[in-house]
């Protein structure tokens, strides 16, 4: 499933969208827990404080292999800093069937 990733130094953080094979992302949002944006597949952000974020990413696109348009929108809390959290990059990943999840 799509999902996304990060790699830090110090307060610097770089964030990857992890999308399959067969979706074609049109539209990328991020949102850093901090008030600030990016519209980029992979961007760098830099934080003013250490500490934990709420960070936000929305892809929308089309799924070439159905040809239907999709929308995820994946949240996850990421340390910031040089205590590195074991907490970081842990998400899930959920399987739909018709309406169940």
């Amino acid at each position: 499933g799509v999902s996304f990733s990060n790699t830090q130094v110090g307060n610097t953080v770089t964030f990857t969208a992890n999308v399959p094979a067969g979706y074609v992302v049109n539209n990328y949002v991020w949102n850093f827990g901090d008030g600030n944006n990016s519209n980029l597949p992979s961007p760098t952000h830099t934080y003013a404080n250490s500490g934990w974020y709420n960070v936000c990413m929305m892809v929308s696109g089309i799924n070439n292999n159905l040809n239907q348009a999709f929308q995820c929108y994946i949240c996850d809390s990421v340390y910031v800093g040089n205590n590195l959290n074991p907490c970081n990059g842990v998400g899930y990943i959920a399987t739909i069937s018709g309406n169940t999840v």
